[in-house]
């Protein structure tokens, strides 16, 4: 038994010096190429290039999609406040739910799909009884770019301005609840007559449930 446990060490004792001499064998001969080599160089310079504009390129691109114009926000929400909003409770919670599902679907799409998810939860937002309670799980749970588009649609919803075609740059977010027309403002009542939305607002769910 004891020859048999000896002999598994050795083993593994050889192995692992084969496997660390390999190492030190390619290290050997890498730095040797890079040193000796010029053609070797340039290809592990241009390797390097790439990489590096690879990754300069994905930064940019997110960057880009992240990015949204007030000019864009302003007229996505020209176009959503000319859809039509659900009359009853039922029709409400089955917008909201629809509309909450397909942000999240998007949202884990990338940068590219930001600003259409952050249109699709400012729906939701549109027809939830208690706006502040959703906002604050919003800013809980999305992505921050996200959650940023979705204060500047608020923010213009609610300024004077906001249906006017002229509306020019420069718009603050620093007003986070609207309530729609037809909506009830008595948000203790409105939730009680969705037979009481299950916020989650104390749980960092990364969804929004409704019971």
């Amino acid at each position: 038994m004891s020859s048999q446990r000896s002999t598994t060490t050795t083993a593994l004792v050889v192995t692992g010096a084969v496997v660390l001499g390999g190492v030190i064998a390619y290290a050997a001969y890498f730095d040797y190429k890079r040193r000796n080599d010029i053609q070797f160089r340039k290809q592990l310079r241009k390797e390097h290039k790439k990489v590096k504009r690879a990754k300069t390129e994905r930064a940019a691109a997110a960057t880009a999609a992240t990015t949204v114009s007030d000019q864009e926000i302003t007229a996505a929400l020209e176009r959503i406040r000319k859809e039509p909003l659900p009359t009853t409770n039922q029709d409400r919670e089955q917008y909201f739910t629809k509309h909450v599902a397909d942000g999240e679907m998007m949202s884990v799409q990338g940068p590219a799909m930001y600003f259409e998810a952050a249109l699709s939860f400012y729906r939701g937002l549109r027809v939830y009884p208690v706006p502040v309670e959703l906002v604050m799980i919003y800013q809980k749970t999305l992505p921050e770019p996200i959650f940023n588009i979705l204060m500047k649609l608020t923010s213009l919803d609610v300024s004077p301005s906001a249906a006017g075609a002229g509306r020019g740059a420069g718009t603050t977010t620093e007003i986070p609840i609207i309530f729609e027309d037809g909506i009830d403002d008595d948000g203790a009542s409105s939730s009680a007559e969705w037979d009481r939305v299950n916020t989650g607002a104390n749980s960092p769910s990364s969804s929004v449930h409704i019971s």
